[in-house]
């Protein structure tokens, strides 16, 4: 039987760091509350749909020449 030379570390784990989020502003907070209200959280949701690519928000019925 082998004695290891060094115990393991009790340190915690490094953890990844937090990203740096904007708070939002009252009239956002409002809007993301009436907006994703079926949401678990609205505010996390807001900001998902404030970062969409608008190629992923509008599609027109029309061509795309028609709506430019």
């Amino acid at each position: 039987m082998s004695i290891p030379q060094h115990r393991s570390s009790s340190a915690p784990l490094p953890t990844a760091p937090a990203t740096n989020v904007r708070p939002l502003n009252e009239e956002e907070k409002r809007l993301a509350r009436e907006q994703f209200s079926d949401y678990k959280d609205p505010e996390a949701a807001y900001r998902e749909f404030q970062n969409a690519d608008i190629a992923d928000v509008v599609s027109p019925g029309f061509s795309d020449e028609g709506w430019k």
